[in-house]
């Protein structure tokens, strides 16, 4: 069985330049055919009316069909060359739509990596930030003058939260359509990202390119491919 590299391996006799030469090729012999009719008929009659004639009407007729079966190859080159120049645009496509799928993959992959690692930051943030909480409520129970109650106090949990969210966004953290920054620990999706291709892009190049080559003549397909990574 041919690699998935020797699948995407154009093949010689599709380039434009070899069509045209058969084309030419073609159109000659064409040419060449009708005259050899028209010569193979004309000592057809001389052999009718003159014995001596015979050889040479068999030799006409011997000639019309050497170049009907020479024009027969070429137009039969041609369909195969057109054929094959087909499964070399399939075989550009599905290497095109493969380097993208790598490409989109690694960079999934990469992605998800990153995730993991705001996944254990967040992770210990909550931590830190439990404790912060805390030691917020003894400073304030352990200071012997208090300026204000807790709530007000810069030691309440949501005065401590409101500075934490400006210094997120001075420090380019983006945040949701609240405006608000989440720091749940629970934000699995920043580790869950596209690594695999979706089930409607599941058939393998190798399998297209192989039922292409199986037919005749193969039809032009196209791959359509939508993700969101």
């Amino acid at each position: 069985m041919p690699s998935i590299k020797d699948l995407f391996k154009t093949k010689g006799g599709a380039d434009t330049a070899t069509i045209l030469e058969l084309e030419h090729q073609a159109a000659d012999l064409a040419l060449e055919l009708n005259d050899a009719a028209v010569h193979a008929d004309q000592t057809f009659l001389d052999a009718a009316t003159d014995p001596a004639a015979k050889p040479e009407a068999d030799r006409a007729a011997n000639d019309v069909r050497q170049t009907r079966e020479r024009l027969d190859r070429v137009n039969g080159a041609l369909v195969a060359a057109a054929a094959r120049q087909e499964e070399n645009d399939l075989a550009a496509q599905e290497a095109t739509e493969e380097a993208a799928w790598r490409k989109a993959e690694k960079l999934a992959r990469a992605r998800q990596d990153v995730g993991v690692e705001i996944n254990v930051l967040i992770l210990k943030l909550a931590d830190y930030w439990i404790k912060l909480l805390q030691l917020g409520e003894e400073l304030y129970k352990a200071a012997p003058v208090r300026g204000a109650k807790l709530h007000n106090s810069p030691m309440a949990p949501a005065n401590v939260e409101k500075a934490l969210r400006l210094y997120l966004l001075k420090n380019s953290f983006k945040t949701g359509n609240t405006g608000q920054a989440s720091l749940s620990p629970a934000a699995r999706w920043l580790s869950s990202s596209l690594i695999s291709r979706p089930s409607y892009s599941s058939t393998s190049p190798r399998a297209r390119i192989h039922a292409a080559r199986s037919r005749g003549r193969p039809a032009v397909t196209s791959a359509r491919t939508s993700s969101s990574v």
